[in-house]
């Protein structure tokens, strides 16, 4: 059985996979590609958290060889909200590369949901460890953002706890600003480490039939697998900007910027037990 990582205990990991170099790809004429981002602020020192800087590295190493056309860009271990964050220079790092990723555990506080304060409920922001946190006004992704110089974020993974629970998605989902895809957990996550390398190798290789984004999401965080049992506990949730971006691959996509507007399209994916199989929904948001 696989090592569980607890993500409200565990590191803080992101990652970001964007465009420097033109290639011609299978269908389509150009694309940009570039890079790969890494950092880690908790538990630098310990078993855990250097097992999962590993998993990371091994994704790292699938762009590397594997993905045609794209490369690490750049690896560190200490991320800052900025980097995610909307502000008068954009997103320095995530919104000016394609493929993002964050794993870690979130943050939340309690708020009220009404005037008298008789219901009360969580609110998750995206966590940066002792760095801080991010909510969702803050998040601006895509080339309608205000974007410095580079063409926006394609996709992202969030890779935390609850951040698209059901209170919290309809925010989120306004941080689609000509992205394609925000994809992450409705509620507790669970991460076995190795997870990250089976991502790598379902959207660059899976045996020379690399999955959509989203698939390879999905079939990663959501099985019932003896070395990874509790997986079958993850719910996800994943936001587009339109249904024609649900099955992109970093292979074959559609290099147009997308119009970004107030529909969003939402898959949300779990473990049907009824079934024994993976099962999802399918909806439209007005945001």
């Amino acid at each position: 059985m696989r090592r569980a990582v607890d993500l409200f205990e565990g590191v803080i990991l992101a990652l970001l996979v964007g465009a420097l170099v033109l290639a011609v790809i299978p269908s389509l004429a150009l694309a940009e590609y570039s890079s790969t981002y890494c950092s880690n602020t908790l538990c630098d020192d310990t078993l855990t958290g250097e097992e999962v800087w590993n998993d990371l590295e091994m994704f790292n190493a699938r762009i590397d060889v594997v993905a045609d056309n794209w490369r690490t860009y750049y690896t560190t271990r200490n991320p800052w909200p900025s980097e995610w964050k909307e502000w008068s220079g954009d997103a320095w790092a995530a919104d000016r590369t394609e493929l993002s990723l964050i794993i870690g555990h979130s943050t939340y506080e309690w708020v009220c949901e009404d005037p008298e304060c008789q219901v009360i409920r969580k609110k998750y922001y995206i966590g940066f460890g002792t760095h801080g946190r991010l909510w969702a006004d803050e998040v601006r992704l895509g080339y309608q953002s205000g974007t410095y110089g580079r063409n926006g974020n394609y996709w992202a993974y969030i890779v935390q706890c609850s951040i698209l629970n059901s209170w919290d998605y309809k925010e989120y989902a306004k941080a689609l600003k000509g992205s394609r895809a925000f994809m992450g957990s409705v509620s507790t996550l669970y991460y076995y480490i190795g997870d990250l390398d089976d991502l790598g190798y379902r959207i660059t290789d899976n045996n020379g039939n690399p999955m959509s984004l989203k698939y390879a999401f999905a079939y990663t965080f959501i099985n019932d697998y003896s070395w990874s049992p509790s997986h079958k506990y993850n719910r996800l949730r994943m936001i587009f900007e339109s249904s024609s971006y649900a099955d992109d691959t970093i292979y074959d996509y559609d290099p147009t910027p997308p119009t970004s507007n107030s529909w969003k399209y939402v898959e949300e994916w779990w473990w049907e037990s009824t079934c024994g199989c993976r099962y999802h929904s399918t909806y439209w948001i007005s945001v």
